[in-house]
């Protein structure tokens, strides 16, 4: 199994700092979140790895798929390391209680396009086809500047899908996970 060290993540820290200066000496906070790719290699089939990806929930993305994906994600709170926000942002967004920290494989990082970090781990597990998204909510304003408010879910469909179909859903930078996870258990990591 692969560790990662406390005084790695100090030097990625200090690679990748939490802000970022803009101009002569404006500070901004990088945006940063974590997550858990949550994988089954048991099936048995042609196209054995299967990965559980998210679909974003709300009016903005009803009419998007292909590249609008996401492994189940979601920034820190202050104070918050990111094992322990992957944890929590794995049980909001898909109602399932992550298993033993001893079982995660790290992921490592990656940057999004708009500069968001996203840390994320991978755990073994199983995704019942016929089990009913338990997704948190959040309050939007729909349409733009209407007054009206609705609750969203943060997740409106979850897909255990073959890593073939998952590479074409996924946002383009968080397929490095899928990239990473197939050389850890290649390796014989899980």
């Amino acid at each position: 199994m692969v560790t990662v060290s406390y005084h790695y993540v100090l030097a990625i820290r200090e690679i990748f700092p939490m802000t970022k200066r803009v101009g002569k000496s404006k500070r901004v906070k990088i945006r940063q979140s974590a997550g858990i790719l949550m994988y089954d290699n048991s099936r048995g089939n042609g196209d054995d790895l299967h990965v559980l990806i998210v679909h974003p929930g709300g009016p903005l993305f009803a009419n998007k798929n292909e590249g609008y994906w996401s492994i189940p994600k979601g920034e820190f709170h202050p104070g918050e390391d990111a094992f322990d926000a992957a944890m929590r942002e794995f049980e909001e967004e898909t109602g399932l209680k992550p298993g033993r920290a001893s079982e995660y494989l790290p992921l490592g990082m990656i940057i999004q396009k708009g500069g968001k970090v996203v840390y994320a781990w991978a755990v073994k597990g199983r995704w019942s086809e016929d089990r009913i998204v338990r997704s948190n909510t959040f309050k939007m304003e729909w349409p733009p500047s209407s007054g009206v408010w609705m609750d969203v879910p943060e997740v409106d469909r979850v897909d255990m899908a073959p890593v073939s179909r998952a590479r074409i859903l996924l946002k383009n930078s968080q397929v490095a996970f899928i990239d990473r996870l197939q050389v850890l258990l290649s390796a014989g990591n899980a």
